[in-house]
């Protein structure tokens, strides 16, 4: 299979390789970007780490994509997820490095990767979570069309979660999961704090 490469307006996604797992490395230590990434300042285990990295030398990862910008350097990743072919929909998640925050890449990988996922596997619905504090998050995922649905409260977890969703063509029935509000919940007031996806 041909690598995939999308391009945006200022950003082009390409298949991870294993050159870029120094960057991935410095991302995952970054104390802040795991804040707002999965709500603590912990880097990622160091055996999570190296699965990973097995994973890249490998070729074992074609749903990961690296971000680059416009002069060609590594600025973050996302990737695609839960492909749920029944109800035609994914999740996806981004990272950028600290260091890249606030630039409008987020915003423009995230839109031309969910115009390439929507067409490559027909999708109706592409839908993401995201702390509810990382509201600068939040308004990166709006300009790209996304809502806020629901907020998820998992278990024994003081995390709350946004669920996003943007759709494409008919609309998909939700079902009622543990720890899910069944309520659609407002737009959330954006703050200027917290870091920018895009």
């Amino acid at each position: 299979m041909n690598p995939v490469t999308i391009r945006g307006e200022r950003v082009t996604l390409r298949e991870v390789r294993p050159s870029d797992i120094p960057f991935l490395r410095i991302w995952w230590a970054e104390p802040e970007g795991n804040y707002y990434d999965v709500g603590h300042r912990d880097p990622l285990p160091e055996k999570a780490l190296r699965k990973i990295e097995e994973d890249i030398m490998n070729d074992q990862l074609p749903h990961w994509f690296m971000i680059d910008s416009e002069r060609g350097e590594p600025v973050g990743y996302l990737l695609h997820r839960n492909h749920k072919k029944k109800e035609r929909s994914m999740e996806i998640a981004i990272r950028l490095g600290q260091a890249h925050w606030g630039k409008g890449y987020g915003t423009d990988a995230t839109k031309v990767f969910i115009e390439y996922i929507f067409r490559e596997f027909q999708l109706v619905k592409v839908w993401l979570c995201v702390l509810d504090f990382n509201l600068r998050a939040i308004r990166s995922y709006e300009k790209c069309g996304f809502k806020v649905r629901l907020l998820i409260t998992p278990p024994g977890d003081n995390r709350k979660w946004y669920l996003m969703e943007i759709y494409r063509g008919q609309a998909i029935k939700f079902k009622k999961n543990a720890g899910i509000s069944p309520k659609p919940l407002p737009r959330p007031e954006v703050r200027e704090h917290g870091p920018a996806s895009g």
